[in-house]
């Protein structure tokens, strides 16, 4: 930012930085208007760092471009590069290098633009932008000055950018559609350009927590402290300082004073903790010591939180990491531990070294544990297992007993034990700032981790031997290394010498999960046939490694469920009030009225709870694994649930309901079956080389063999894709076919048809999914379209689901019944765990999986023995897999994402994409086709002919058809907003008594409540908006309506701010869910949201392009006036 001949002229890193901090932004722009009054940060040596090594990139990157053979013209230093610039453009240079371009008061220097064939204004060629990146991976600032470079490259060759080029610190080359940021940039360029015009050197905006401030931390932190603002106060967020502001609240002092009035939306708990917080920080200014005290206060039931810290053991370990993230994957370069006898370190300066000292370090702990079952490693922060985790999966080396370790709770993270036992009057809960509680300040020369990644770096330019003893600069990393693990040892005795003063006694050994004996043979057969895989990769197994990681999918996806269950096992109640997942504080009420049994009673709770936890849901009482209770009724408003504690734990409560409890959610379900049905295929591909035939060529990619077709799209030019599905399926010969069925298109149907014409050639049809639900759908559908004789059998699931009694043609039996049936029942619906069972090997024709975009790839390879052709049916642009943990390779993916690898829509040479909608309107397919499916799907004839007949009163707001967005601004929601329900209320009234047309354009009647469906991203809003409208106006989430349509869609977004909602941006914004959303409309989809949506920090790239869609509906929805 500068002024030149007194304009304001911006740069694209302006850009990205008012995208991080809009504090940071108009401190800027103040600097430039009243130069000299603001306090710079002091030079940071991280920084100058950076800046050195990102030019010594940029120039490798120019080598690399030379070594390519390209032509480069380099832009003058002095003159008018601006002016150069467009000639070297002109003239078609291969590479221009330091190319300056402008747009408008924006202009800037971007490090290479290359030449790409395809006509623009300059000739039969465009270009592109790339900038040399020193990360490893992309990241939004990066992008969007990317963004701004096309913009203004644009402007002078008259063609779009169609792609973003970086290179990154660590080789790689990464390619960005363009499209998939344009929204975002061009409404993150008018946010600035409004921002700085309306600029008011008198009104600075709230410091933004958690947000690097550089270079105005330094004064942001005197304003804070001359203000005495509310982001001074530890673990305080934006929202409740919104909140609190709104009730009146608005400094650290106002808050130490709150007398414990209700502050809308913030609960009480939660309130009465930042209180306490803001009083201890008051109390403690000018102290050489923090004010602090001890929480007593009861977790679940098992006394203070400081008694959750165990008692001293002879082989105790405290454990410090230090990595560098400027490393390519970053790496953790030493390993310190602290233990009675001083100090043991591991030093790693590359990959091979470091996972050599992951394993060191894990046998040296799991040796102490084999001598001394009482023993623990102790550290602080989440930072070291987080690591462990991550490079147990990265090298695929020690997983099972880096589980075990976390599964006994051998790591004890003090700073959780800090968080529930201890409240300290500092504004950060770091170990710098708590250690002031017991240790003097530090005199080492390297003092914070930045410092140690400054001066690791400086060691790699320095050339100084791998050895601390012979390089001061190591050394020094290695003292600061060791004053945190000997940091950490003070803090366990502090918090140990705290624990008298609340009573108690430790913790007591963690609880155990037994493995039954033949869970026992079968992970010996596992590690044994894994080992072997590993051993086998190469050509004659190609598929080997892919085996190997498949083995333990199952296990990888329960690990952290449990980890999760562990660390919430460990919380506070507090902790589990905020985490959505649980529900605490439950408090007993009385015996349920009409329960049906002894078993089930009320329990209440604090009023506006957000929580996933809902009816039906099988949860842990206080995380005890033999105290499960299962939820028959809830009301979260009135703060009220009915739970039924199943027999075993009754009787083990000795028939007493807890007076206070919390709940934590089962997560995890027996996979057995599963899992030895693909050790048996790994088996035998191992000892032969053999898979299934449907199976090898869907793993391979390969087209699929069909009667009579050769090469070429699988769909004939004389038909459509529907048509053709039961063709290709009949001339199916031991293969695998993928059917891609975006919304509406008819994939049940033709799925429906095509398994009556097998079953009409005598084939014995299995029809799988990953949820009964979709199971029951396609049967549904092969009875509506097929003969009355026709009677499938059905395997799994509930038998008193109401499906049955509209179907009487239907049997319901156990996964054990079928293979009894078969011989009269050639069609049968089940899960992987029927279909992986042994005694269905072979047993089928065909398997039609449907919604295949869900099921792992994992179960597929589990269920494809019992098959000879596989039909694999869905859309993974829809619903995705869900998945818990990181897989490696390939392993992770669904069925579909495998098979399309990376592509939005399937190869018509591989598979059938369905490319006609019969739902959607032209309009509103256009934009749900190029946003999602590469623009490929189109509306069937006469689907132009349906609209709504919107009225006046209508017309500011909604169209007849397609997409429309409604702005409704609020502030502070995250699950619900009245708000928007009240908006939405008001839609519904008016839409419902509009016309609606036919497929001929006739008008059929009002559209009525009934053709009108409601969705929201919570069971919050849900709630709210079933109480608000007409019982005819279907409500419900993504996950419900799957599936279903409506001539009129009503979409509530919920959140004010996408990073503050649950379960974050990346699950409100996610486009697969968004997809479904829309597309649940045949005539018209309406999102209700705050336009501020827009406005999320994006930490990602991903989060970035899932902002992008987002910023694409609000223009292409808006409504002109």
């Amino acid at each position: 930012m500068r002024s030149a001949d007194d304009q304001l002229r911006f740069s694209p890193s302006d850009l990205a930085a008012f995208m991080e901090s809009r504090f940071v932004s108009w401190m800027t722009r103040y600097n430039l208007e009243r130069p000299g009054e603001l306090i710079r940060d002091p030079d940071d040596p991280m920084l100058d760092l950076l800046r050195r090594r990102g030019r010594e990139h940029e120039l490798s990157v120019l080598d690399s471009l030379r070594t390519e053979g390209r032509r480069i013209v380099e832009m003058p230093d002095s003159g008018d590069a601006f002016a150069a610039t467009r000639r070297a453009l002109h003239d078609g240079a291969d590479v221009i290098y330091q190319a300056a371009l402008s747009q408008g008061p924006l202009d800037g220097y971007c490090d290479f633009l290359l030449r790409r064939d395809g006509a623009s204004r300059l000739g039969p060629f465009h270009y592109e932008p790339l900038e040399a990146k020193l990360a490893h991976q992309a990241k939004p600032a990066a992008v969007i000055q990317l963004a701004c470079y096309a913009a203004m490259l644009e402007t002078v060759q008259g063609a779009r950018v169609r792609v973003l080029h970086l290179a990154l610190g660590n080789g790689e080359r990464v390619r960005l559609n363009h499209a998939d940021q344009r929204y975002f940039y061009d409404f993150l360029r008018q946010e600035f350009f409004a921002f700085q015009q309306d600029f008011d050197p008198e009104a600075m905006p709230e410091a933004e927590p958690g947000v690097r401030l550089s270079p105005w931390g330094t004064e942001a932190r005197t304003r804070m402290l001359a203000a005495d603002g509310l982001a001074q106060v530890a673990d305080i967020t934006a929202v409740q300082i919104r909140r609190l502001r709104q009730a009146g609240v608005s400094t650290r002092a106002a808050l130490a004073g709150h007398d414990g009035r209700p502050v809308m939306g913030i609960l009480a708990p939660t309130l009465e903790k930042l209180t306490h917080q803001a009083r201890l920080q008051l109390a403690s200014q000018g102290q050489p010591r923090p004010v602090y005290e001890l929480l007593p206060a009861l977790t679940r039931g098992r006394g203070p939180e400081l008694a959750s810290l165990p008692d001293e053991s002879r082989l105790d370990v405290y454990f410090d990491l230090e990595g560098d993230p400027l490393e390519a994957a970053s790496l953790e370069y030493l390993w310190g531990a602290v233990d009675a006898e001083g100090f043991t370190e591991w030093w790693a300066f590359d990959a091979d070294q470091e996972r050599e000292a992951f394993e060191a370090f894990m046998r040296w702990v799991l040796d102490r544990r084999a001598r001394d079952a009482s023993m623990h490693v102790y550290h602080y922060g989440a930072y070291e297992t987080n690591v462990l985790k991550r490079l147990a999966a990265r090298y695929e080396t020690l997983e099972n007993e880096l589980d075990t370790l976390l599964r006994e709770e051998r790591f004890v993270d003090l700073y959780r034990v800090v968080r529930n036992g201890v409240r300290i009057g500092e504004p950060s809960y770091s170990l710098k700032n708590v250690e002031r509680l017991y240790r003097d300040q530090r005199d080492a020369g390297v003092e914070t981790a930045v410092d140690s990644i400054v001066q690791y770096d400086l060691w790699v330019q320095s050339g100084q031997p791998p050895d601390w003893r012979r390089s001061e600069i190591l050394a020094a990393i290695r003292q600061y290394n060791r004053e945190d693990c000997e940091s950490t040892r003070d803090l366990a005795v502090w918090l140990r010498r705290q624990r008298k003063s609340v009573g108690g006694a430790a913790s007591g050994d963690a609880p155990e999960r037994s493995e039954s004996e033949q869970r026992r043979q079968a992970r010996k057969l596992r590690d044994g046939l894994l080992a072997q895989l590993q051993a086998s990769a190469g050509t004659r197994a190609p598929f080997a490694p892919l085996f190997a990681q498949l083995l333990e999918f199952h296990l990888r996806e329960d690990r952290p469920a449990w980890w999760v269950f562990f660390d919430q096992r460990a919380m506070s109640e507090e902790q589990l009030i905020e985490d959505f997942n649980c529900l605490a504080g439950l408090r007993y009420k009385r015996p349920a009225k009409d329960a049906g049994n002894a078993r089930t009673f009320r329990y209440d709770f604090e009023p506006g709870q957000h929580t996933k936890i809902d009816v039906g849901s099988t949860c842990y009482v206080d995380g005890d694994l033999s105290l499960q209770v299962r939820v028959t009724a809830m009301e979260l408003e009135r703060g009220a649930v009915r739970l039924e504690f199943q027999s075993g734990a009754w009787k083990q409560l000795d028939q007493t309901p807890p007076a206070r409890i919390s709940l934590i959610p089962r997560e995890t379900y027996p996979t057995d079956t599963i899992s030895r049905a693909i050790l048996h295929l790994a088996q035998r591909y191992l000892d032969h080389g053999e898979l299934p035939q449907p199976l090898a060529h869907f793993l391979e990619r390969r087209a699929p063999a069909m009667t009579g077709h050769r090469k070429g799209s699988l769909v004939l030019a004389a038909e459509t894709a529907t048509d053709a599905v039961p063709r290709l399926c009949a001339a199916m010969q031991e293969t695998a076919l993928v059917i891609q069925g975006p919304p509406g298109s008819g994939k049940t149907m033709s799925a429906a048809r095509a398994i009556l014409e097998l079953l009409d050639r005598g084939a014995t049809i299995g029809v799988a999914s990953n949820n009964h639900k979709a199971i029951l759908n396609l049967l549904a559908k092969c009875l509506e379209v097929g003969p009355e004789t026709l009677r499938p059998l059905k395997a799994g699931g509930e038998r008193t689901d109401a499906f049955f009694r509209s179907h009487p043609q239907v049997r319901h039996v156990t996964n054990s019944d079928v293979g009894g049936l078969l011989d009269r029942h050639r069609l049968v619906g089940g899960t992987a765990w029927l279909f992986c069972r042994e005694d269905m090997a072979e047993r089928f024709d065909y398997l039609f999986v449907d919604e295949a975009g869900q099921v792992p790839l994992a179960n597929l390879v589990g269920m494809a023995r019992s098959a000879k052709n596989l039909v694999l049916v869905g859309d993974p642009v829809q619903l995705p897999q869900p998945t818990q943990a990181a897989h490696p390779g390939e392993s992770g993916r669904s069925t579909l994402e495998y098979a399309l690898d990376g592509a939005a829509t399937i190869n018509p040479e591989l598979g059938v994409f369905l490319d006609r909608s019969f739902r959607l309107h032209p309009l509103l397919c256009s934009t749900i086709s190029d946003a999602f499916y590469d623009g490929r799907l189109r509306s069937a004839p006469g689907r132009e002919n349906r609209v709504v007949r919107i009225d006046a009163t209508l017309e500011t707001e909604v169209r007849s058809a397609g997409l429309a967005f409604v702005p409704v601004v609020h502030d502070g929601n995250s699950q619900s907003s009245p708000e928007e329900v009240e908006k939405i209320v008001g839609l519904v009234e008016r839409l419902a008594g509009c016309d609606v047309t036919d497929l001929e354009g006739a008008v059929t009647g009002l559209l009525g409540h009934e053709g009108i469906l409601v969705v929201a991203p919570y069971n919050l809003q849900v709630r709210a908006l079933r109480r608000a409208l007409p019982v005819a106006v279907r409500v419900g989430t993504v996950d419900r309506f799957q599936g279903q349509e409506a001539p009129v869609v009503l979409i509530s977004m919920c959140a004010s701010d996408a990073s503050q909602s649950p379960r974050g941006l990346n699950f409100l914004l996610d486009p697969n869910r968004l997809n479904v959303a829309l597309s649940r409309a045949q005539c018209l989809a309406v999102v209700v949201g705050n336009p501020g949506l827009v406005r999320a920090r994006a930490r990602s790239i991903e989060q970035m392009e899932r902002i992008n869609l987002f910023c694409r509906i609000l223009a292409e929805g808006s409504i002109q006036e």
